[in-house]
C-alpha cells in the first residue's frame, strides 16, 4: 500500500531518483515520522550496491574532521577507511585565529539581537549559520527589517560567492551548511553560529531523543561544530569574530566535559571567550571586537594568553570510540545483508555489533541493536527462515530492558512481539512520556540564565495565592505543562477548569472551587464536576476506554446531602494541600533542572523518574493518593 500510494504521489523528480533507490528494499529500511515530515531509509546508505562507489578502485576523502569512531564508515557506507595521521605539532596548533563570544552568558534576548545588529553594521559582511530553514527565514527577516542590508542564502553562494564579497555590508545566512562553503581573509570577518547542529534529520532526531543514544552521534555533532568554527579561517594568518548564540549551543560549549574532546587551540579560545563574555555589556563587547578585528598590539596580549592555554590543553577521546569504531564495519555488514534479503545473516551480525558495545555510555545505541536484532529475527521468522519467535522477543525484551528509559520500546507488547509488561513498567511508560515532555519545557525556559525560568514559576507562585479564580485557573494549566501533563483550559458550560492529560488512556480533569465563599460545597458545583468526564471524551482527543480522574479542589470542609450522590466518583484535593503540593513540585523541577544536560540523556531522565515518583508528580503516585479521598465520604457532615 505504501508503494502504490507512493508511486502514485511522488511529483519531485528529486524524490522519484531517491524513491526509485530503495523502494524494491522496504524491509531494509526504518520509517521515521513527525508531526510534519516522514523519512524513509535504511540505517547506513548500502553503497555497495551503488555503481559509482563499487566499481572505484580508490576513493580519497579530504576533511581535517573526519572523527575516531567510524562516524565516516557509517556516513558513507564503506569499511576499512584509512586515516592518514596529521603532521607532528599539529595535535596542538590550529588554524588561524578566533575570537569566541557567547553574549547569552550576559545579555538578555533583546540585548543579544541589539548586539547582533551593531556587530554587522560595524564589521561590515557576515556568515551566519543555523540548523534549518525555519531558524534561516526567521533570523533574514529581522536581519531585513531591522538593517535594509542585502542577504544571501546557501543556493546564491554556492552560484558565487561575488555578489556578496562584493558588497560593503552583506549578510549570508545559510541552513544545515556547515561545511564546503568557505570565507577566507576579508571576504567575512564575522561568524554567527545560531543553535546547536544536533539533529538535522529525523533519523537523528530518534536517535537522540528516543534512543537516548546521543553517544553515536557525539561524533558528527562535534565535527559540525568544528567545520562551522572554520568557515571564516582558512590559514594560519587569518583570523574572524565566532558569536555563539542559542541556549542549547552556548550551554553545549560551556560545559567543560564537553570541550575536553575540541582541539587544544579551540579548547584555549572559547576558555578565552568564556571569561571576556563574562559580565560584560553591549559597548564592552563592541569594543572587544573592534580590538580584535584591529589585530594590533593590544590584541597581542591575548593572543599569548590562548596560546598559553592551548599549551596546558588536552584533547580526549569521546566515551564509547573505541567501542563505536570496532562496530561500525560490522554494522555497514549487517545493512549490506539485510539490503540483499539475507536476513539470519543480518541477525547474526547484529548480535555481534551487541557483543562490542559494551561501554555504559553506550547503553542506548546498545538498546537500538537489541531492538534491530530483535527486528531482525522477526523478519526471519515471518518469513519461515527458521524458529526465531522466541529470539526475537527475547532481543525486544533485552531492548526493552537495555536502559529502563525508552519509552516507545513498551508498545511492542501491543503487538505481542515481547512479552505483556507488568503494570508498574506501564506506569513508568506514562511517567517517562511526562519526563520527555519536561526536557522539552526546560530546553524552551533555557538553564543558562534563569530569569525565563524565574519569571514563569514566579507566575505560578502568583497565581497560586491569587483570590481570582480565572488567575488560579491558568495558573494550575501552567502547573500541568511545568510537569510535563498535556494542559489546558476553555471557559464553557461542561468543561473542567484544566485538565491534564498523560497520554490518551489517562487524564486528570478538575473543577477549581477556590473561590469558594461558603463552607459548604452546594448540589450546582457537585453536578459540574460530575459532566465532565462526558465532556472530555467528547472533545479532547483521549481513547474510548480512557481512564479520567475528576478532582475537586476547594477549601471546603462539607458539601450538602444532596451533593454527596454526585460526589461518589469524585476525588478531593483540599485547596491548601493542593497549594502545598504545587510548591514542591516546583521545587523538584527546579532541582531536576540544575543537573539537566540536555534532551535524551538516559540518566538524567531515570533521576527525573525516580523524583517524579518520590514526590507524587507521576500519573500512578498522584492517582494513588487522590483515590484514597472519594469526595462524598471526605466531605460528609460528621
Amino acid at each position: 500500500e505504501i508503494t502504490a500510494i507512493i508511486n502514485t504521489n511522488i511529483s519531485s523528480a528529486d524524490l522519484a531518483f531517491q524513491w526509485s533507490m530503495i523502494k524494491n528494499n522496504l524491509f531494509a529500511c526504518h520509517f521515521y515520522f513527525s508531526a510534519y515530515e516522514m523519512l524513509i531509509r535504511p540505517l547506513l546508505p548500502p553503497t555497495s550496491t551503488h555503481t559509482p562507489f563499487t566499481i572505484a578502485k580508490q576513493r580519497i576523502y579530504m576533511s581535517a574532521t573526519l572523527g575516531e569512531g567510524g562516524d565516516l564508515e557509517r556516513i558513507t557506507g564503506r569499511k576499512n577507511i584509512h586515516r592518514l595521521q596529521i603532521p607532528t605539532g599539529w595535535d596542538k596548533q590550529g588554524i588561524g585565529r578566533r575570537f569566541f563570544l557567547l553574549p547569552e552568558r550576559s545579555l538578555s534576548d533583546e540585548e543579544q539581537d541589539e548586539l547582533l545588529l551593531k556587530v554587522i553594521t560595524q564589521t561590515g559582511r557576515a556568515l551566519i549559520l543555523c540548523p534549518n530553514d525555519k531558524s534561516s527565514i526567521t533570523i533574514s527577516k529581522n536581519i531585513n527589517e531591522k538593517l535594509g542590508v542585502p542577504i544571501f542564502n546557501a543556493r546564491v553562494i554556492e552560484s558565487s560567492k561575488i555578489p556578496f564579497i562584493s558588497e560593503e555590508m552583506a549578510v549570508a545566512v545559510m541552513a544545515n551548511r556547515y561545511d564546503g562553503i568557505d570565507f577566507p581573509d576579508d571576504e567575512c570577518r564575522l561568524l554567527i553560529i545560531d543553535g546547536l547542529p544536533r539533529a538535522t534529520n529525523l533519523q537523528e532526531r530518534f536517535i537522540i531523543n528516543n534512543m537516548g543514544a546521543v553517544e553515536l552521534l557525539n561524533d558528527r555533532i562535534l565535527t559540525r561544530i568544528v567545520q562551522a568554527f572554520g568557515r571564516c579561517t582558512r590559514s594560519a594568518t587569518d583570523y574572524s569574530v565566532v558569536i555563539i548564540r542559542g541556549e542549547e549551543l552556548t550551554k553545549y560549549i560551556m560545559t567543560r566535559e564537553r570541550r575536553r574532546f575540541l582541539h587544544p587551540e579551540i579548547q584555549a579560545e572559547i576558555d578565552f571567550g568564556i571569561e571576556q563574555s563574562k559580565s560584560t555589556s553591549i559597548d564592552e563587547f563592541l569594543e572587544n571586537i573592534s580590538i580584535f578585528i584591529k589585530q594590533s598590539s593590544d590584541w597581542a596580549e591575548a593572543d599569548s594568553e590562548i596560546l598559553i592555554l592551548r599549551d596546558k590543553s588536552e584533547q580526549l577521546l569521546l566515551p564509547g570510540t573505541d567501542n563505536l569504531r570496532n562496530s561500525a564495519n560490522l554494522e555497514n555488514d549487517y545493512q549490506n545483508a539485510l539490503w540483499s534479503g539475507d536476513i539470519v545473516t543480518a541477525f547474526e551480525i547484529s548480535r555481534s555489533i551487541i557483543s562490542l558495545l559494551t561501554a555504559p555510555e553506550l547503553k542506548g545505541y546498545r538498546a537500538l541493536w537489541y531492538y534491530l536484532a530483535g527486528s531482525a529475527a522477526w523478519l526471519a521468522d515471518f518469513q519461515k527462515m527458521g524458529n526465531f519467535d522466541s529470539k526475537s522477543k527475547e532481543l525486544f525484551r533485552l531492548a526493552l530492558s537495555a536502559t529502563g528509559t525508552i519509552r516507545w520500546l513498551v508498545e511492542l507488547s501491543r503487538n505481542n512481539l515481547v512479552e505483556t509488561p507488568n503494570s508498574e513498567m506501564v506506569d513508568e511508560t506514562q511517567t517517562l512520556l511526562l519526563v520527555e515532555r519536561v526536557e522539552g519545557i526546560l530546553d524552551k525556559l533555557g538553564t543558562i540564565q534563569n530569569h525565563k525560568f524565574d519569571r514563569f514559576v514566579s507566575e505560578i507562585i502568583a497565581g497560586l495565592n491569587s483570590e481570582n479564580f480565572k488567575e488560579f485557573e491558568e495558573t494550575h494549566v501552567k502547573i500541568g505543562k511545568l510537569l510535563g501533563y498535556e494542559a489546558g483550559n476553555k471557559e464553557t458550560n461542561g468543561a473542567p477548569d484544566p485538565w491534564w492529560i498523560v497520554d490518551e488512556n489517562f487524564c486528570f480533569i478538575f473543577e477549581d472551587h477556590s473561590d469558594a465563599v461558603s463552607d459548604t460545597l452546594h448540589i450546582d458545583k457537585a453536578r459540574q464536576i460530575n459532566t465532565h468526564p462526558n465532556w472530555v471524551k467528547e472533545n479532547l482527543d483521549v481513547s474510548e476506554h480512557v481512564k479520567i480522574l475528576p478532582v475537586l479542589i476547594t477549601p471546603t470542609k462539607k458539601a450538602d446531602v444532596d451533593a454527596l450522590p454526585h460526589l461518589r466518583d469524585v476525588f478531593l484535593w483540599p485547596l491548601d494541600d493542593f497549594r502545598a503540593w504545587a510548591l514542591n513540585a516546583i521545587s523538584t523541577i527546579r532541582e531536576l533542572r540544575s543537573t539537566f544536560t540536555g534532551i535524551g540523556d538516559l540518566a538524567w531522565r531515570a533521576d527525573a523518574v525516580a523524583a517524579f515518583n518520590k514526590n507524587m508528580l507521576s500519573p500512578r503516585t498522584l492517582s494513588d493518593y487522590l483515590q484514597k479521598h472519594i469526595a462524598a465520604d471526605e466531605l460528609k457532615e460528621k
